[in-house]
């Protein structure tokens, strides 16, 4: 997996279309061996990188703080505003479709989907297009 910092992060949106319109597919959290919790969100995304235009990403996050998933307002399962990463001092926030209208990070009261971690790596399976062909065996 691909560690996700200040450094990267404009690449990392800039690559997945800054997730909007992308599909959320699932959050788990989860321990590790270590004691450690953390969490993956599943998403499928437009990827400049993909064959197909789309691949499915993952997001783990580590040292998991807080996962929130409100669903009473509306569903978050099409992430219509995309997402947007905040680095705060030792944590890394994920707000999942968020406020279009707003353009910093809302209040934790505001958010319908959020998770903060204490730091956030990534992974891309690439779609392949039907007319691609396995390498030769040769």
């Amino acid at each position: 997996m691909n560690l996700l910092t200040p450094d990267t992060l404009q690449r990392f949106l800039a690559r997945f279309c800054t997730f909007y319109d992308a599909v959320l597919r699932s959050c788990s959290a989860f321990v590790s061996k270590q004691g450690e919790l953390s969490c993956d969100i599943c998403i499928e995304a437009q990827d400049d990188e993909s064959p197909s235009g789309w691949s499915n990403v993952t997001l783990r996050l580590h040292g998991l703080k807080i996962v929130h998933l409100d669903r009473r307002v509306s569903g978050i399962e099409v992430l219509s505003f995309g997402l947007q990463v905040y680095f705060l001092q030792d944590t890394v926030r994920v707000d999942l479709d968020p406020d279009p209208i707003h353009e910093k990070m809302l209040g934790l009261q505001d958010s319908l989907a959020y998770v903060i971690g204490t730091s956030l790596q990534w992974k891309a399976e690439v779609y392949h297009t039907l007319n691609d062909t396995p390498p030769s065996s040769s």
